[in-house]
């Protein structure tokens, strides 16, 4: 018996993963290269990536980084 899930493999690299999921969500796409130099930078620190990439959602990601940065111009929900 096999058992099937609908999780993303990923790459090996958190980080490399971490950039995968921040350029495919357009709203985060369009704060710009900077914005996303500092949403890596916030991701490297302790468990920030891992509690990332283990969000199932770009709008629970999204809500994530706002809450991070406090940022509500940021798109999402």
């Amino acid at each position: 018996m096999s058992i099937e899930t609908n999780c993303k493999q990923g790459s090996g690299n958190k980080y490399k993963d971490v950039s995968d999921a921040l350029y495919n969500i357009e709203a985060i796409v369009q704060q710009g290269e900077g914005f996303i130099y500092q949403c890596m930078n916030f991701l490297h620190h302790g468990d920030n990536a891992d509690f990332f990439l283990g969000l199932r959602s770009d709008d629970q990601k999204i809500m994530y980084l706002k809450t991070a940065f406090q940022d509500p111009t940021l798109g999402g929900p």
